[in-house]
C-alpha cells in the first residue's frame, strides 16, 4: 500500500503462486492432455479452454490489482483496466460468501456504480489483508476527507444488481456440481469402454445448467423483491 496519500494505496496479489493455484494448473493439465500421441479434433476445444484458463489463473495472480486514487478507483483485471471516477461510484461495500471458492474470496470487497452494476475489486479481500473490514472504513473515510465521495443512499439500480449478482453466483455453484458430475460420468465410460459422446458433454452441460439456473434464481429474487415492498 502506498504511503504518498492517505487515499493512494494499490492492492496486488503475492508475487509467488501459491501452492493451490499449482495444483489448479497441474489438474487443468491433466484434464486436457490429449490422450494419445496426436491431438484429435474432438480434444482441440478442450485444450483451447486449459491454455484459457491457465493463462487467467497466472495473469490474475501476476497482472490483476486495485489501485485506488484521488481521481478514483483503477481495476486492472487479468485483460483489461477500468477507471471509475468517484462521482460514478455509489459505494465500496464488504460482502459475505458464505462458500469459498479459487474465484470469490470468502470476504471480498465489490465497487458499486450509480448505474447498478458492480465489480469485485482484485486482491482487497482477506486473502491479500489481514483486516479487510478495517482498511475498507479507512479508505472511504479519506475519500470523504479529501471531499471526493461522500455516503450515498442505495438505490434500486444498485438492489437489482446485488439480486443479479447472487442468482449468478448460485446457479456457478451448480454449474460447478453439474461439470464434477459430467467428468465423473466421462471417465466411468472411458474405463468401461462406453459411449465416447459422454466426454463431449464436459462443456455443454455445465454451460447449459449455469444458464438454466440463472433465469430461474434471477426470476425467484425478482419475486422475493416485489413481495418485501
Amino acid at each position: 500500500m502506498s504511503g504518498e496519500s492517505p487515499i493512494e494505496r494499490t492492492y496486488r496479489g503475492e508475487r509467488v503462486l501459491p501452492l493451490p493455484d499449482v495444483l489448479l494448473l497441474l489438474v487443468i493439465a491433466f484434464l486436457v492432455a490429449p490422450a494419445g500421441d496426436q491431438v484429435q479434433w474432438r480434444e482441440v476445444p478442450y485444450l483451447v479452454l486449459g491454455l484459457a484458463a491457465g493463462s487467467y489463473i497466472l495473469l490474475d495472480r501476476y497482472r490483476a490489482r486495485t489501485t485506488v486514487g484521488a481521481s478514483g478507483v483503477t481495476v486492472q483485471g487479468p485483460l483489461r483496466s477500468r477507471h471509475i471516477p468517484w462521482s460514478d461510484i455509489q459505494d465500496l461495500r464488504l460482502t459475505t460468501d458464505a462458500v469459498r471458492t479459487r474465484w470469490q474470496a470468502r470476504l471480498p470487497v465489490h465497487l458499486y456504480r450509480t448505474d447498478g452494476t458492480s465489480l469485485r475489486l482484485p486482491h482487497f479481500d482477506e486473502r491479500r489483508l489481514d483486516r479487510p473490514r478495517e482498511e475498507l472504513e479507512s479508505l472511504l473515510a479519506a475519500a470523504v476527507r479529501l471531499g471526493v465521495w461522500a455516503p450515498r443512499e442505495a438505490n434500486e439500480q444498485v438492489a437489482r444488481g446485488d439480486r443479479r449478482r447472487a442468482a449468478w453466483k448460485r446457479a456457478s455453484h451448480g454449474a460447478v456440481l453439474a461439470l464434477a458430475a459430467t467428468v465423473v460420468l466421462a471417465a466411468i465410460a472411458a474405463f468401461a469402454e462406453g459411449p465416447s459422446y459422454v466426454a463431449d458433454l464436459i462443456v455443454p452441460v455445465p454451460l447449459a445448467v449455469l444458464l438454466a439456473l440463472f433465469l430461474v434464481f434471477d426470476r425467484i429474487g425478482e419475486a422475493r423483491a416485489v413481495r418485501a415492498v
